[in-house]
C-alpha cells in the first residue's frame, strides 16, 4: 500500500551538515508531514548516517554512486568523456529524477536541494501539482547552447518553441501520483540527459524543463513562499517557508547570509552538538558588520544582483575596462585601464538598471563638464543625459533597460563612444578597443 508523502534529498558526504539542517527544520516546522525522508547519498560516513537517523527516525538512506548513474544513463565507464562533461556538478544532482519513480511508493513526493533553509510549515506544498515548480528569471532557451533548444523541440518533438518561456527552477519539486505517465518519466529523463549532454548548459534543470515542454505537461506555479530564490532577498515581504540559496553564495560560506537567516545557524549548532561532520570550507565576509541591521539584505541584494549580472555579460565587456572587486556597491563600477579611478563606467539600480559614466574628481571638474557636454545625446538607440548629483558628474541612460543583452550592448557602446576623449583628457594613450 502506498504511503502518503515522502521528502527526497540527495547529497554527497561533504554536505552532511546541510542535510542535517533540513532534518532539524522539518522536525521544528512540519514534524508530522512526511511519512519518510529519503536520502540518496554517496561518500557518507556510517557515523554521519547514524546521526542523521537520530535527527529523523523516518529517514531512509539509498546509495547513489557514479556507477549507478552510468547504469541509469545506459553507458559504461569506458566512455572517457563522462567525467569531463559531468565535472561541473556532482552526480547526485541527477538523483532528483528519482522523484517520479518514488510516486510508485508514495502519493506525494517533494524534492529539496541541500542549499535551502526551511523556516516555516511546508505541508501545504502538495496542493500545487501534479507537478509544481517555481518560475526562475532566465528563459528555458538559455538552458541550452545557442540554437539547441528550438532545434530539439521542433525536430525531435514537433513542438513549436516559446523562446520567452521562463525556466522552472528545479531546486524544489512537488510531484503527485496523479501526474500522467509518471511511471516512465524517470527513465526518460536519464535518456534525454545523455542524448543532449553536449547541448545543455544547466544539466538536470535543462532536461526537466525540456521534458515538460516537449510533453506539454501543465506545470503548477509553486508560490515563492514555498521556494524563494535568494536572487533578490530584499523583495521578501512575508517570511517564506523555504529559502533557496541558489548560486555560488551558500548560507554556509557567507557570513552576511548567516546573520540574515540565523535559524540556519541554530540548526547547524544542533548538528554539531551531536558530533556531526561540520562545514570545513571558507566563509566569506567574516567580520562584516553593517551600520544598521536593515543594511544586511540590501548589501546582499547588491552582491547577488551585480555578480549575477556581471557574470552574464562577461563575454561582452570591452577588454579596456576592469570591474571593481566589490559587488556590494551601488552603483557597481568598471574602470578604464591605466586611468585614475575618479572616472568610471557602471550600473545603478533605481527601480531599473541605469548604465552610466561617472566622474567623481574635483580638480578637473570644469574640463569634465565641457567634455561630457560633447558626448552624444543617444547611445545604442537610447537617450542619454548629463547631470550632477552627490555621486559626481554623471552621463547616463534615461530609458529602462529590461534585458541583460541590452545592458551589455549599451555598456559596450558607451565605452566605445567615450573612452578615447577620456584618455586624451587624462593625457594617456588609449589601448586598443576590443
Amino acid at each position: 500500500m502506498k504511503k502518503n508523502t515522502a521528502i527526497l534529498i540527495a547529497a554527497t558526504g561533504n554536505l552532511a551538515f546541510a542535510v542535517a539542517n533540513i532534518l532539524v527544520a522539518l522536525q521544528r516546522h512540519s514534524p508530522r508531514f512526511a511519512d519518510n525522508v529519503i536520502l540518496y547519498y554517496d561518500h557518507f560516513s556510517h557515523i554521519d548516517l547514524e546521526r542523521l537517523e537520530t535527527l529523523e527516525p523516518s529517514l531512509l538512506v539509498r546509495p547513489y554512486t557514479m556507477e549507478m548513474l552510468q547504469q541509469r544513463l545506459g553507458i559504461d565507464a569506458s566512455q572517457a568523456h563522462l567525467d569531463e562533461n559531468f565535472s561541473r556538478l556532482t552526480h547526485l544532482t541527477y538523483a532528483r529524477y528519482e522523484i517520479f519513480d518514488l510516486l510508485q511508493e508514495y502519493h506525494n513526493v517533494i524534492y529539496l536541494d541541500t542549499d535551502i533553509l526551511i523556516q516555516g510549515d511546508i505541508s501545504g506544498m502538495t496542493a500545487y501539482g501534479p507537478l509544481g515548480l517555481v518560475r526562475d528569471t532566465d528563459s528555458v532557451a538559455h538552458q541550452f547552447v545557442d540554437g539547441a533548444f528550438s532545434r530539439i523541440l521542433l525536430d525531435d518533438f514537433g513542438v513549436l518553441p516559446d523562446m520567452t518561456r521562463l525556466t522552472r527552477n528545479c531546486g524544489v519539486i512537488v510531484a503527485r501520483d496523479d501526474l500522467e505517465q509518471h511511471e516512465t518519466i524517470t527513465s526518460e529523463l536519464y535518456q534525454l540527459t545523455w542524448k543532449y549532454l553536449a547541448e545543455q548548459r544547466y544539466r538536470d534543470q535543462a532536461i526537466l524543463n525540456l521534458y515538460t515542454l516537449a510533453h506539454k505537461i501543465d506545470t503548477a506555479d509553486l508560490p515563492s513562499r514555498y521556494h524563494h530564490l535568494i536572487y533578490f532577498p530584499s523583495d521578501m515581504t512575508d517570511k517564506p517557508s523555504v529559502v533557496h540559496f541558489a548560486g555560488q553564495n551558500k548560507i554556509w560560506n557567507h557570513a552576511i547570509l548567516q546573520q540574515v537567516f540565523p535559524e540556519w545557524m541554530e540548526n547547524n549548532s544542533e548538528w554539531e552538538t551531536l558530533g556531526g561532520s561540520p562545514y570545513k570550507g571558507q566563509i566569506r565576509f567574516q567580520g562584516y558588520i553593517p551600520k544598521q541591521a536593515s543594511e544586511y539584505l540590501r548589501q546582499f541584494d547588491y552582491l547577488e544582483y551585480w555578480q549575477k549580472l556581471y557574470e552574464s555579460i562577461l563575454d561582452d565587456i570591452p577588454d579596456i575596462v576592469r570591474p571593481h572587486w566589490d559587488f556590494t556597491r551601488n552603483p557597481y563600477s568598471f574602470f578604464l585601464k591605466n586611468l585614475d579611478h575618479s572616472i568610471s563606467y557602471g550600473f545603478a539600480r533605481a527601480g531599473h538598471v541605469l548604465v552610466l559614466l561617472c566622474y567623481r574628481g574635483k580638480t578637473h571638474i570644469t574640463e569634465m563638464r565641457e567634455l561630457f557636454a560633447t558626448f552624444p545625446a543617444e547611445i545604442n538607440g537610447l537617450p542619454f543625459m548629463v547631470e550632477e548629483n552627490a555621486m559626481g558628474l554623471i552621463y547616463r541612460t534615461q530609458a529602462t533597460l529590461d534585458s541583460k543583452s541590452a545592458i551589455a550592448a549599451t555598456l559596450r557602446e558607451l565605452v566605445q563612444h567615450t573612452h578615447a576623449p577620456l584618455y586624451t583628457a587624462f593625457k594617456k594613450m588609449p589601448p586598443p578597443f576590443a
